[in-house]
């Protein structure tokens, strides 16, 4: 029996709040980055680590399909307003978000998995470099590839912390009505 797709107005708010964090922590933390790194690290790679993040935790207090693409309109309409990429987020996070919907679309695919959540984090972290460096910002020498390369990696770890985030909260019980105590661990 698969899940309703039909969000409850407990459902929407934890999305709206945790999507608006997550793109907010983002805006706020790649000035800093970009300036203690030196310019090493690009804008997408360091977006690319922080919201797989937000996508499994999110993914784990929801639990219903499409909760990510919902999460990437919410961060693409916040995004639009705060990020650098404008509008043009509204395209990028939803498709991410697609990405983890579809991995997670599996019953075996959790996102207190480890393995699926390191998955689905690494290919939204490369998808999403690759669009923002590639599409966007049009740079079509190799750097597209090194960056989505390093994009997939900074999401795999990214996920792989969601998950164990994720599983965190489970133990504690503090959202007991949550899907994720049900399923973790």
């Amino acid at each position: 029996m698969t899940r309703s797709v039909h969000f409850s107005a407990r459902d929407v708010a934890l999305i709206t709040i945790f999507s608006a964090l997550v793109t907010v922590l983002v805006a706020l933390t790649a000035p800093a980055v970009t300036v203690a790194t030196a310019g090493i690290v690009p804008i997408p790679v360091w977006a690319s680590f922080i919201w797989p993040m937000g996508g499994v935790f999110i993914r784990a207090l929801v639990g219903r399909p499409f909760t990510n693409a919902f999460s990437g309109v919410v961060e693409g309409i916040v995004g639009s307003f705060i990020l650098p990429i404008g509008i043009f987020g509204l395209v990028a996070l939803p498709a991410q978000g697609l990405i983890f919907d579809a991995v997670f679309g599996s019953r075996r695919a959790k996102p207190t998995r480890l393995l699926p959540a390191v998955v689905a984090g690494a290919l939204a972290g490369a998808f999403f470099v690759f669009i923002i460096v590639y599409v966007f910002f049009q740079i079509r020498n190799p750097f597209p590839l090194a960056a989505s390369l390093l994009g997939g990696v900074a999401g795999a770890v990214s996920g792989a912390l969601g998950c164990l985030l994720a599983r965190h909260i489970a133990r504690l019980g503090i959202m007991p009505d949550s899907p994720i105590g049900r399923e973790a661990v």
